[in-house]
């Protein structure tokens, strides 16, 4: 980069910035690949499949993930008064897991547990799933080692013989799962500062959105169909 004596504000910076149409905005992460382009395809279109024998009520289509909360992470920006910061204390984070399953219509059925997740926690949330069904069902979910491990797959024939059957996504592809955007409206644009406050405050906090979720809150998933989707992943 060429060095030069001219000097400027940070105020012009930002000037500047915006007429380059750049926006100032929380940093996301990203899959580390790219999914096989075929492979993308091909799942994507067996989605809309699902997704037209939903809505002519032929089976019901639900989304599976699992992802972890604590007041360590997730630090929402805030607007302070001048000269001031807003600040949080900072100390050891406990950390709790949410597994969900969440279809488009509104229907969340959520677990919040407050120990590590395993396969063995996977498959007990799966048997509880398995016999709300009232009709044939999809479960769509990646290929987290939850998913994949020989304590899940060794389930999946008792799972399939109650009407439910597993849809793996193509590796690299979390937004083409739509519980993915949940979390991220649970962790971002719903949060609440008192929810950093204590662990306990976080886990009331996540819970009372769960809870809400289809009734007070609701996510219309079709605007981000629409686009490319820049998840962060959580």
């Amino acid at each position: 980069m060429k060095k030069t004596k001219s000097t400027f504000s940070l105020s012009t910076l930002r000037r500047a910035l915006k007429k380059m149409r750049y926006s100032y905005k929380r940093l996301r992460f990203v899959p580390l690949k790219k999914p096989d382009e075929e492979l993308y395809r091909k799942k994507k279109e067996r989605l809309k499949q699902y997704d037209v024998l939903e809505q002519k009520g032929k089976i019901d289509l639900y989304f599976f993930d699992e992802s972890g909360f604590s007041t360590s992470s997730n630090i929402p920006y805030a607007w302070s008064p001048i000269n001031e910061t807003m600040v949080i204390k900072s100390f050891h984070a406990k950390r709790f897991n949410v597994l969900g399953f969440i279809n488009k219509s509104g229907d969340l059925q959520s677990y919040l547990k407050e120990y590590s997740v395993k396969s063995g926690t996977v498959v007990e949330v799966f048997d509880e799933f398995s016999l709300q069904l009232s009709k044939p069902t999809v479960v769509v979910l990646d290929n987290a080692s939850f998913h994949t491990s020989k304590i899940f797959k060794k389930n999946i024939v008792k799972w399939a013989n109650r009407g439910l059957s597993l849809f793996y996504l193509p590796p690299y592809s979390p937004e083409l799962n739509i519980i993915e955007i949940l979390w991220k409206f649970i962790k971002y644009y719903w949060v609440e500062m008192s929810a950093f406050e204590s662990y306990t405050a976080m886990k009331d906090y996540v819970q009372k959105k769960l809870d809400e979720y289809g009734v007070k809150k609701v996510i219309d998933f079709s605007k981000f169909e629409k686009k490319i989707y820049p998840l962060l992943v959580v």
